[in-house]
């Protein structure tokens, strides 16, 4: 896992940050990413799973999961819905063709 649990600790004694982004990587040879999205289900009713692809019709190389969002976007029918997890009341609303395109990164 990767910061290891001291460096957690480490980092919540500072009092600079209340969140952490965590990695642990899981070979697929032993649970698939459907199987790790149920078990989050257990933990969380608002779980997501991004997979990449090189290519159409290849396997992807990378599974991202996750749980609890702070930032929700949603895309149906030419309509595009951003919900902050901190003001779910104040979701931002936004219609027809978007002018600009948002590339999220992920490291």
């Amino acid at each position: 896992m990767i910061p290891s649990i001291q460096e957690l600790e480490k980092l919540e004694r500072t009092g600079l940050y209340d969140v952490a982004a965590v990695k642990h990587e899981i070979f697929s040879d032993s649970i698939t990413p459907i199987m790790l999205l149920r078990k989050l289900r257990k933990r969380s009713e608002h779980v997501f799973l991004f997979e990449s692809a090189e290519h159409i019709g290849r396997i992807g190389r990378w599974t991202f999961l996750g749980f609890d969002p702070d930032l929700e976007i949603t895309a149906t029918d030419g309509r595009i819905e951003v919900r902050n997890s901190s003001c779910p009341d104040r979701a931002k609303e936004y219609t027809g063709e978007p002018k600009v395109l948002y590339m999220l990164s992920l490291h």
